[in-house]
């Protein structure tokens, strides 16, 4: 089904995956909107990572798709999630408040001198 996605967005040009994990997506341009359009798709599920390189990227070459990727990858504006969730305990409940006095006591010092400056 994967060979499939350059029908999907006639930006694609070639996809290559792999290990069943990292999906490259090689395109025309505008990478980000491919890949934002890309993990909406039912057609992706079970993929863990979805990257799209520009044409001048040999998707099919560890060292060029590695250095492809990562050379021109900033986290803060690349990244995108298709869900987010809270995962373990959150810090403070009614039930952790109440069990732990001394937390309690030395937060509500510190809210009280904040309050004063």
């Amino acid at each position: 089904m994967i060979h499939q996605l350059a029908a999907h967005d006639r930006r694609i040009i070639e996809t290559n995956l792999i290990a069943e994990t990292l999906l490259l997506v090689k395109v025309k341009h505008d990478g980000a909107a491919v890949v934002r359009k890309l993990l909406k798709s039912a057609m992706l599920d079970g993929i863990k990572l979805v990257a799209a390189v520009s044409e001048d990227v040999d998707i099919h070459d560890q060292e060029s798709y590695i250095w492809g990727v990562f050379t021109r990858f900033d986290c803060e504006r690349d990244v995108n999630f298709t869900q987010q969730k809270l995962v373990g305990y959150p810090l403070f409940t009614k039930e952790s408040w109440e069990l732990m006095p001394l937390g309690k006591t030395a937060i509500q010092n510190r809210l009280q001198w904040m309050k004063r400056s």
